[in-house]
């Protein structure tokens, strides 16, 4: 219940802080000792509670400075559900750094075309994939908790602000869907346009559905108008009434189809179809209503939009894997919402967190009836909890990751690209087969962890999609030292005018405008132009853009 601040980056004073923390957390009463007796106590029990908000709420500021997109779990909750969000950024940071190291080793070989010194110039020489999975390898090796971490952290993010987006025209503009997206500030409205296998309802509860081609179109013309602020999951009854198939229940012997071969072939022997128009989907649609269960996952990118946007969907059955490229046809994926909610379909995802939340977001697509593999494997308590891990383990099969940070927006995707995506969910089905046998293995005679899981599953189903809000009093988890009142006053300024403009050029907040950029110029107050262009290097293209305006902010 103590956390500790340090100021420098001495490993002296971080080992010092560290002994500290570890000689508090050991005084600590626990579990089957003293914490019974103590947690009957009031005050006991008050004092917890208030140093766990204030434990969550500076967990909540440190992932936030991480760039790391993931939420804290609610207050009263497991000490696990705390631990996985830490490991998750923890990751993500690791990453990152990995990416840092990589771009300054292959400096100092030459092998990387060093931008030039002009300010605003920007290096248009993409990053090697190769290279970042072996640096990423490295780190990951290596003491995750580095001092150095604040300083790879912002290295990166010069870095990162530093690449011309390869892709040259966003998705959004060029495939026509700039219109769906919604970044302002209003509440999400679901986009669920057409209710497949709905169970009946007596109300909606306010929930309001867009639909594009009713006759009807006028009366919705500002959907916020009539929207609550807590919105239903579409599918909530559904869920909550979700009954699992005595088949998903069952004993079975793995199924090992022609592509696996014993678990050990070519992914290459099975047929892959590339998803692209309309009657490409349709057929697809009609594949999955006919299979009685499928292996998903998605591509995502953030850094070229303020909301996010899926790249890719990949579905794998068992002896056909399909990739869709979401961009031409953005408005028409909602069709797979009929498979997707199929309560009799199983729809297997590894980690699908996230994934259930941008069906939701882009497409209007939920999910009934789910298998987290994820999950599965915290429940085995197995050694590690990711996809590489699992895939490993059953189908003794390495997964290349050196892809994990590739920008899934490029089209034509290469054929490495797309056997990295296909991978993801080639081998699932499969895992899925051996996971079930261990829970029923492992589990009761009433099959409690097999039920545990598909529990946690349908929960991962019920998560509605809330658009991140904007935290005006933000910028001062950035401050580095104490400012003056000028120099806070400009720090808030250009806090509110980057968020501004992340929305309407639908960017990210780290694209428009890093946060050590935005740092430097507060602390500096340029009287000139050119000393705002100084304060970046290289400049952001849309802060060189409005260079005039933030001048004015803070001259």
């Amino acid at each position: 219940l103590f956390i500790f601040v340090v100021k420098s980056f001495s490993i002296k004073d971080v080992m010092h802080k560290a002994a500290l923390l570890v000689r508090a957390a050991t005084d600590l009463p626990r579990r089957g000792n003293e914490f019974e007796l103590c947690n009957s106590f009031s005050a006991f029990t008050a004092f917890m509670e208030q140093q766990e908000t204030r434990i969550r709420l500076m967990l909540t500021s440190l992932m936030r400075n991480t760039g790391c997109p993931t939420r804290m779990p609610k207050l009263n909750c497991e000490v696990e559900e705390y631990l996985e969000r830490i490991v998750m950024v923890d990751d993500h940071v690791v990453e990152r750094a990995g990416i840092v190291m990589d771009e300054l080793d292959r400096g100092g070989r030459d092998d990387v075309e060093v931008p030039k010194t002009i300010i605003g110039a920007e290096s248009t020489k993409r990053k090697k994939a190769e290279a970042e999975a072996r640096f990423q390898e490295r780190i990951h090796a290596s003491d995750p908790g580095s001092v150095l971490a604040e300083q790879l952290r912002l290295a990166y993010e010069e870095l990162k602000a530093a690449k011309v987006a390869n892709v040259k025209v966003k998705p959004q503009k060029e495939y026509g869907f700039e219109s769906s997206i919604d970044n302002s500030t209003n509440p999400f409205v679901p986009k669920l346009k057409t209710k497949h296998h709905a169970l009946p309802r007596k109300e909606t509860s306010g929930m309001i559905i867009i639909d594009e081609h009713s006759a009807n179109i006028e009366n919705h013309s500002d959907p916020s108008l009539n929207y609550e602020a807590d919105v239903p999951h579409p599918y909530q009854l559904e869920i909550q009434n979700f009954v699992v198939p005595s088949s998903q229940m069952e004993s079975k012997e793995p199924i090992v189809n022609d592509a696996l071969a014993q678990a050990s072939s070519d992914i290459q022997e099975t047929s892959l179809t590339m998803i692209k128009t309309k009657e490409d989907l349709e057929r697809l649609r009609d594949v999955l209503n006919s299979c009685r269960e499928f292996a998903v996952d998605l591509e995502h990118h953030d850094f070229r939009s303020y909301l996010g946007i899926t790249c890719l969907i990949q579905i794998s059955t068992r002896s056909e894997d399909y990739i869709i490229d979401p961009f031409p046809l953005w408005n028409d994926l909602h069709i797979l919402n009929d498979p997707f909610t199929n309560p009799e379909i199983l729809k297997v995802f590894h980690g699908g967190e996230h994934d259930i939340e941008w069906l939701q977001r882009d497409f209007g697509i939920y999910v009934v009836n789910m298998f987290d593999t994820g999950r599965a494997m915290r429940r085995l308590e197995m050694q590690k909890f990711n996809l590489r891990y699992l895939v490993q383990h059953y189908c003794d099969v390495t997964l290349n990751k050196k892809y994990q940070l590739a920008d899934w927006r490029e089209r034509p995707l290469d054929s490495d690209m797309i056997h990295y995506a296909r991978s993801d969910t080639h081998y699932l089905l499969y895992c899925y087969d051996r996971l079930r046998e261990e829970l029923i293995e492992k589990g009761d005679a009433m099959q409690n962890l097999l039920r545990v899981v598909y529990s946690e599953s349908a929960f991962i189903c019920s998560r509605v999609y809330q658009k991140p809000s904007f935290d005006r009093d933000g910028f001062r988890g950035l401050e580095r030292r104490l400012l003056n009142n000028r120099q806070e006053a400009a720090m808030r300024v250009l806090w509110h005018w980057r968020d501004r403009v992340a929305r309407e050029e639908d960017e990210s907040v780290q694209y428009v405008l890093p946060n050590h950029m935005l740092l430097t110029i507060a602390e500096s107050l340029p009287r000139e132009l050119q000393g705002i262009l100084l304060c970046c290097n290289p400049v952001p293209p849309l802060v060189r853009e409005c260079v005039h305006e933030l001048h004015k902010y803070v001259c």
